[in-house]
């Protein structure tokens, strides 16, 4: 039952249930996800093998401050309303490529996405560049595809229908959104 996760019933039930199967270090509940030492979580993430590449390490108390490496540069970001982001795949990591481009998924639910990558500035230099937080569900779990390097497709649980498509683009309007209607970009 490992990355076990309901959004609809109450935290003592989950409690109830992480005991019964077996977990015998401290759970640690945010809304009605449950982060228990059966599930798969790590705290530190890398695309590619080259040591310019991307990657990510998940730290602080509560496991929501992300340090984001790439190239020469660091960056720290704390999401104060994220907890256990090493755990249930809460960092969703773009294919290797110049922008570094990763998502986090947090909140109740996992209904919350912020998405960053790293903008080219002067000579070498880059800058990271989070989009802002978009809350897309409440009830379900978002989920979040990486189709290019800069694009990504997000869905809720169980949903063939993308709930947003977003793009990174390296120009002066950073993140934008696809919109189907008049099938063009707009800014996110």
């Amino acid at each position: 039952m490992s990355g076990y996760r309901s959004c609809n019933t109450g935290l003592s039930v989950l409690l109830i249930v992480a005991l019964q199967i077996g977990v015998t270090a401290p759970v640690e509940a945010f809304g009605h996800r449950v982060c228990c030492p059966t599930s798969t979580c790590s705290t530190f993430y890398q695309v590619g093998s080259d040591p310019d590449d991307l990657k990510i390490q998940v730290s602080g108390a509560r496991f929501n401050k992300l340090e984001a490496y790439f190239r020469d540069e660091v960056q720290t970001w704390t999401i104060d309303q994220a907890l256990n982001l090493h755990c249930h795949d809460q960092i969703v990591l773009a294919p290797e490529s110049d922008f570094g481009a990763f998502a986090v998924r947090y909140g109740a639910c996992d209904g919350t996405v912020q998405l960053f990558a790293w903008k080219k500035g002067g000579v070498g230099a880059v800058t990271l560049t989070p989009s802002r937080a978009v809350s897309l569900s409440s009830s379900a779990p978002v989920y979040v595809q990486w189709i290019t390097t800069r694009t990504a497709r997000i869905t809720v649980a169980n949903s063939p229908d993308p709930l947003m498509i977003v793009r990174f683009s390296d120009a002066d309007v950073a993140w934008q959104r696809f919109d189907e209607p008049s099938q063009s970009w707009l800014p996110l």
